[in-house]
């Protein structure tokens, strides 16, 4: 075999292994197309072994054409007046999940007042985000004045009261 140059050896660095021979993933040893990964690369996303799955490995849903009569699948509700507020998506995203879970699992306080007890833990595994982002939009909540949190004590959970926006303010 003859010896590689030091330019190529630099090109295909992630491609060669402990004796310094080419190597490819598994999956690519064997497939004609010319999209091979190197042995150190783990294979998301090939059109080559999936070719009937969509961009991105992702199934694509059952979808069907909606009609007057059609009934709604189940879904959360979000206030018009949180699409003008100045934050970020992934906090109107957790401000439909926080007034969901009230409706659905709220507790009332002495006064009559829903909360909800919804560990940082809970929210990011519901919202697919991590817990500095999940702390993050509920800051970006409290400031906004959407939300309201009270903290118990150490360890404790916090409990979260979900703020309306009143009618009149939503057309300012």
């Amino acid at each position: 075999m003859p010896r590689m140059s030091k330019k190529l050896k630099k090109e295909l660095a992630f491609f060669l292994n402990d004796r310094g021979r080419r190597s490819y993933n598994e999956l690519c040893r064997k497939c004609q197309h010319e999209c091979k990964q190197s042995f150190r690369a783990v294979i998301i996303d090939c059109p080559a072994i999936y070719p009937n799955e969509p961009k991105g490995g992702h199934k694509s849903m059952n979808c069907e054409f909606m009609i007057a009569s059609t009934p709604l699948p189940p879904c959360m509700p979000l206030p018009k007046a949180m699409l003008r507020l100045p934050v970020s998506n992934t906090a109107k995203v957790m401000y439909a999940r926080l007034l969901d879970e009230i409706l659905t699992r709220g507790t009332e306080d002495c006064n009559g007042i829903l909360f909800i007890r919804f560990p940082i833990m809970e929210i990011a595994a519901a919202l697919s985000r991590s817990p500095q982002t999940c702390k993050r939009s509920l800051n970006e909540l409290e400031q906004a004045g959407m939300i309201m949190r009270v903290r118990q004590g150490i360890g404790e959970v916090s409990h979260i009261y979900i703020l309306l926006p009143k009618e009149d303010a939503a057309h300012e």
